[in-house]
Protein backbone atom coordinates (compact mmCIF):
# COMPACT_ATOMS: atom_id res chain seq x y z
CA UNK A 1 0.00 0.00 0.00
CA UNK A 2 1.31 3.05 -0.99
CA UNK A 3 -0.29 6.82 0.46
CA UNK A 4 -0.22 10.16 -0.71
CA UNK A 5 2.88 12.18 -1.79
CA UNK A 6 5.47 9.22 -1.60
CA UNK A 7 8.70 9.48 -3.53
CA UNK A 8 10.10 5.89 -4.83
CA UNK A 9 13.68 6.75 -6.69
CA UNK A 10 13.67 4.93 -10.01
CA UNK A 11 15.96 1.98 -9.06
CA UNK A 12 14.51 1.29 -5.67
CA UNK A 13 13.46 -2.33 -5.03
CA UNK A 14 9.93 -2.82 -2.55
CA UNK A 15 9.20 -6.10 -1.86
CA UNK A 16 5.58 -7.71 -1.41
CA UNK A 17 3.21 -6.34 0.83
CA UNK A 18 5.51 -3.24 1.78
CA UNK A 19 3.27 -0.29 3.44
CA UNK A 20 4.24 3.39 2.54
CA UNK A 21 2.92 6.09 5.05
CA UNK A 22 2.41 9.68 3.58
CA UNK A 23 5.54 11.97 2.25
CA UNK A 24 8.15 8.61 2.74
CA UNK A 25 10.96 9.24 0.46
CA UNK A 26 13.05 6.43 -0.84
CA UNK A 27 16.04 7.05 -2.28
CA UNK A 28 18.12 5.56 -5.37
CA UNK A 29 19.81 2.06 -5.35
CA UNK A 30 17.89 1.22 -2.12
CA UNK A 31 16.07 -2.02 -1.65
CA UNK A 32 12.69 -2.61 0.78
CA UNK A 33 12.28 -6.17 2.48
CA UNK A 34 8.85 -7.77 2.15
CA UNK A 35 6.74 -7.26 5.13
CA UNK A 36 7.84 -3.63 5.81
CA UNK A 37 6.02 -0.90 6.91
CA UNK A 38 7.16 2.81 7.16
CA UNK A 39 6.19 5.49 9.16
CA UNK A 40 4.22 8.83 7.40
CA UNK A 41 7.91 11.32 6.49
CA UNK A 42 10.33 8.25 6.69
CA UNK A 43 13.28 8.45 4.68
CA UNK A 44 15.31 5.33 3.27
CA UNK A 45 18.55 5.83 2.68
CA UNK A 46 19.96 2.33 3.24
CA UNK A 47 18.83 -0.86 2.39
CA UNK A 48 15.82 -2.38 5.08
CA UNK A 49 16.24 -6.06 5.04
CA UNK A 50 14.01 -7.64 7.82
CA UNK A 51 10.16 -7.04 8.08
CA UNK A 52 8.72 -4.98 10.70
CA UNK A 53 8.00 -1.41 11.12
CA UNK A 54 10.25 1.80 10.71
CA UNK A 55 10.22 4.83 11.15
CA UNK A 56 12.34 8.10 11.00
CA UNK A 57 14.64 10.61 8.91
CA UNK A 58 16.65 8.39 8.49
CA UNK A 59 14.26 5.43 9.01
CA UNK A 60 14.92 2.79 11.98
CA UNK A 61 13.62 0.52 13.78
CA UNK A 62 10.49 2.10 14.74
CA UNK A 63 11.22 1.13 18.58
CA UNK A 64 14.62 2.97 18.60
CA UNK A 65 12.73 5.90 16.54
CA UNK A 66 10.21 6.49 18.87
CA UNK A 67 13.07 6.38 21.70
CA UNK A 68 14.61 9.14 19.63
CA UNK A 69 11.65 11.07 19.61
CA UNK A 70 10.79 10.62 23.33
CA UNK A 71 14.98 11.83 24.29
CA UNK A 72 14.41 14.88 21.88
CA UNK A 73 10.89 15.73 23.72
CA UNK A 74 12.44 15.21 27.14
CA UNK A 75 15.56 17.32 26.11
CA UNK A 76 13.88 20.17 24.62
CA UNK A 77 11.99 20.53 28.29
CA UNK A 78 15.17 20.36 29.89
CA UNK A 79 16.63 23.00 27.81
CA UNK A 80 12.99 25.52 28.39
CA UNK A 81 13.29 24.72 31.91
CA UNK A 82 17.06 26.52 32.42
CA UNK A 83 16.31 29.73 30.50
Amino acid sequence: MICGQVGIAGSATLGDYVTLGGRVAIRDHVSVASKVRLAANSLVTKDIQEPGDYGGFPAVPINEWRRQIANLRLFSKKASVKR
